[in-house]
């Protein structure tokens, strides 16, 4: 399986501001063309954190970080040959 990484560094802010709707912390991720399964999100320790969704091929995925503590977390694609990991720094 290839992984292909990917670092995002995320530093949130007052998203009432983004969003209009305060305590809404959202991210979008589009993912690579070819990828496909379940997109999870996973602490520092390799820990399952929350089940994003279903992902598909080249989808754009919205990402709830509500309740977040500050870390570095993996959002990872599990589910078919071409595998997907990226890297998420929240900081508020």
């Amino acid at each position: 399986m290839r992984i292909l990484l990917l670092a995002f560094v995320l530093s949130l802010f007052a998203s009432s501001a983004v969003h209009g709707r305060t305590g809404e912390d959202v991210m979008h991720v589009r993912l690579p063309q070819g990828v496909n399964g379940v997109l999870v999100l996973q602490n520092a320790d390799g820990q399952f954190v929350r089940e994003v969704g279903r992902a598909r091929p080249s989808a754009v995925m919205t990402v709830d970080l509500a309740g977040l503590p500050v870390g570095v977390y993996t959002l990872r694609v599990i589910g078919d040959d071409r595998g997907w990991c990226g890297r998420l720094v929240v900081d508020r």
